[in-house]
């Protein structure tokens, strides 16, 4: 597996370079050995000012920024509990969990309560579960495809039970372009079947290779009851999200991965309409009249 772009974390009204981070990290080192009890007191008091002060933004940590000391390659050493009140202690607000750092705590409930207890005990909300190391999304084979969406459905009841908004997964495939989009896209249908009635969204990293900022492209999601479309695009200023819900009806959407393409502002008219243009006549294109 490729090594993942480390993310920086920098924060308007409280700045920290790269030094002054891993400083802060080393200085709570005396503070993570202290038992559980006193931990969480002896982390806060290691902000430097001690004053609280209004934020402009309220920013998460990733814990892939400190996947060296979660692996007990550097010190000091973190337990994957403990990630809570870290980054209570280095002024986030939030956090992002990386599921490699609790791989055997897959289905149990009693851990990730203790975890999500954990977050509520430093006022830290839990915002996205990062899943990586369970299966391919997009694999050419039905049965394998079948398999990662089953491996990623107890990392949804985590991050459920954490509270968090959304999983991140990885769509990996093989086959042309056109034949990852499909196999891609069936894989994540079947994931989002699982995800909406824990009321998660899934997003998706990398895998794909489609430019979000290309000039004019929209992409297009459906929930599973097909009554709420939602369309990203973006603008030259930022992203921009539309929800149409339907009060009647349920709009067209492609029944199987080879259904799944780009489609022309025309059809997107026709999709906004109810006009389920897959079950229109197929093109005929011939060569010659005799």
């Amino acid at each position: 597996m490729p090594d993942m772009p480390q993310p920086t974390c920098r924060s308007t009204s409280h700045d920290l370079n790269r030094r002054q981070f891993t400083t802060r990290i080393g200085g709570l080192a005396a503070g993570l050995m202290l038992p559980a009890g006193t931990a969480s007191s002896t982390l806060k008091a290691a902000d430097d000012s001690g004053e609280s002060e209004e934020k402009l933004f309220r920013i998460s940590l990733a814990q892939w920024s400190l996947r060296n000391h979660f692996r007990g390659e550097r010190v000091p050493q973190l337990d994957n509990l403990q990630f809570p009140a870290v980054a209570r202690s280095l002024g986030f607000d939030a956090v992002e969990y990386l599921n490699q750092f609790c791989m055997d705590k897959s289905g149990d409930d009693a851990y990730f309560q203790t975890l999500a207890k954990r977050a509520a005990d430093e006022g830290v909300t839990s915002v996205l579960m990062m899943c990586d190391r369970t299966g391919s999304l997009g694999d050419p084979d039905k049965e394998r495809r079948h398999q990662a969406v089953q491996d990623h459905v107890p990392w949804l009841n985590a991050a459920a039970q954490l509270g968090c908004h959304a999983i991140r997964v990885n769509a990996r495939s093989r086959g042309s372009y056109v034949e990852q989009q499909k196999l891609a896209a069936d894989g994540l249908h079947q994931l989002c079947e699982h995800a909406d009635p824990l009321g998660l969204s899934v997003l998706v990293e990398q895998e794909m290779e489609l430019n979000l900022f290309e000039d004019g492209a929209v992409f297009l999601f459906c929930n599973r009851q097909r009554r709420i479309m939602k369309a990203l695009f973006w603008d030259a200023t930022g992203f921009c999200l539309v929800q149409k819900r339907l009060e009647k009806h349920r709009f067209p959407w492609p029944q199987t991965a080879e259904q799944v393409r780009e489609i022309t502002v025309q059809q997107l008219e026709m999709l906004l309409s109810g006009i389920d243009f897959w079950r229109a006549h197929e093109r005929i294109e011939y060569r010659s009249v005799s």
